[in-house]
């Protein structure tokens, strides 16, 4: 039983390790905050620009940069769950493995 509960304990160091470390490598947040922040630059100068030609074309751009920030944003959404899961899992599995390790063993029954 103890070789189980430690299995289980290195398991669950692993499981939070490997969430964390998903979590700390994903990029997808700086990008989603970079695109977000280029199409209210865009969207800014389209509205100084207005009345001329190139306002329209700044808006398209600004437009087409949100909808980039849009899928970067739920992109690092779903990582960020994903993470969180790994990272539960891995715990739940630790705490398992300690309550396992801290068990008195059955005494054996009275003949």
């Amino acid at each position: 039983m103890k070789k189980l509960a430690i299995a289980l304990m290195v398991l669950g160091v692993i499981g939070i390790g490997v969430g964390g470390a998903m979590y700390a490598s994903s990029d997808q947040q700086k990008y989603c905050e970079q695109f977000r922040a280029k199409a209210l630059a865009l969207a800014d100068q389209a509205v100084k620009a207005e009345g001329t030609p190139q306002a329209q074309e700044l808006m398209d751009q600004s437009q087409s940069e949100t909808e980039m920030a849009d899928q970067t944003c739920a992109s690092a959404d779903g990582i960020r769950q994903q993470c969180l899961l790994i990272a539960g899992a891995g715990f739940v599995l630790l705490v398992v493995g300690f309550v396992l390790s801290r068990r008195k063993p059955a005494p054996p029954p009275a003949a």
